[in-house]
């Protein structure tokens, strides 16, 4: 979607924020993964969630802006889950 949608000028604005928050999450869960003690887990899950709330924010402002169609939108939607 960040690679797709965004006018030249988010290029360097809201496009990098997206790509880091959406990459932060993974990178969270796996580090967590790796831990040996169940409540660093936790943690870094806690931190991962947090990384997809930033990127929805991100996702939410490039819809409002009409970055991204509603198509888009609704399959960016179908993929993340907030609990």
């Amino acid at each position: 979607m960040a690679n797709k949608c965004f006018s030249k000028f988010e290029t360097y604005n809201l496009k990098p924020q997206i790509l880091s928050s959406s990459r932060s999450i993974t990178a969270n869960i796996a580090e967590g993964f790796g831990r040996f003690h169940h409540q660093e887990n936790i943690q870094f899950c806690r931190q991962a969630r947090g990384s997809l709330s930033e990127t929805l924010e991100h996702a939410i402002t490039a819809f409002d802006k009409n970055y991204i169609d509603k198509p888009t939108w609704n399959k960016f939607m179908r993929n993340i889950r907030i609990a």
